[in-house]
């Protein structure tokens, strides 16, 4: 293992639940307002682009009556006084022309409404490997394996996250980084995924449970009780099962007992046998 990779596992904090976070990053612009003034017997300005979704307003500027109609009936004013107004949102692309009924020989204007630029949408992003719950043995050997999606683009960037950590960031799949030597530990894995348009996606967390290495159980201060039991204390990994078995003949063993080390063993049968061995594992 890497001497920076191993340091930073050691001080990663444990962290035990993690954020499942999508953010689009390209959200649709809000809709607009785009005025036009009906002043000096005219549309001022004549022409406007604008997007499906906005809005056109009309107000009125001249002491004389003005209206706005379109010529295909999509839409029609009343005549307006001065300040008065008018709203027509675009919900469809096109070019739309108009004009002002008392003076349509003159007063006309043009709307011309592009298309809602595509919202872009996120990068789609999991872990592969490990599996979520997996549990292994220090020193533990494994890879990190990702798969990283886009629908409409491309990854431009996968980040991976141990606790939190930024463990490391991959420009291109395929998404992997190798975790050889992780000290023992409780490790929240995260990928983050971002896209050509800025978009990132958060993956579900994925968590690994390292426990250190089971030593080898021993046997301790083996003694016979007044009664004639007998007892010996086992030793071994704190928090570790071992089980004890017992023979008579050192061929065949029976189960005795399975508990936490340490702990105490009494045989309250030893009395019952001419002699009796024992082993722990």
């Amino acid at each position: 293992m890497p001497a920076a990779l191993h340091r930073t596992l050691r001080r990663l904090p444990i962290s035990l639940a993690a954020l499942v976070w999508v953010s689009c990053g390209c959200f649709s612009a809000a809709a607009a307002t785009v005025v036009v003034e009906m002043k000096n017997i005219a549309f001022v300005p004549s022409t406007v682009t604008i997007q499906v979704g906005d809005t056109v307003r009309w107000v009125q500027r001249d002491t004389i009556r003005h209206d706005t109609v379109s010529t295909t009936s999509i839409w029609r004013s009343s005549l307006l006084n001065l300040n008065g107004t008018f709203e027509f949102t675009f919900n469809t692309a096109g070019t739309f022309s108009y004009f002002c009924t008392p003076h349509r020989s003159f007063m006309t204007g043009t709307v011309r409404v592009n298309p809602a630029p595509a919202v872009n949408q996120p990068p789609k992003v999991s872990i592969i490997s490990p599996k979520n719950g997996e549990t292994g043995t220090a020193p533990y050997d494994g890879v990190i394996s990702v798969e990283a999606t886009d629908p409409d683009g491309t990854v431009t960037m996968v980040e991976l996250l141990v606790n939190g950590v930024v463990l490391g960031t991959l420009a291109q799949g395929p998404y992997t980084v190798p975790l050889p030597g992780v000290p023992a530990g409780t490790y929240v894995i995260t990928a983050v995924a971002t896209d050509n348009g800025g978009a990132k996606t958060t993956s579900d967390p994925v968590t690994v449970t390292i426990k250190a290495a089971k030593t080898e159980a021993r046997i301790e201060n083996p003694s016979f009780l007044p009664d004639g039991k007998f007892q010996f204390t086992v030793t071994g990994s704190q928090g570790d099962s071992y089980g004890v078995e017992g023979s008579d003949d050192f061929v065949t063993w029976k189960s005795l007992t399975t508990k936490t080390a340490p702990f105490v063993f009494v045989d309250e049968d030893a009395k019952s046998f001419a002699q009796r061995f024992y082993r722990v594992r």
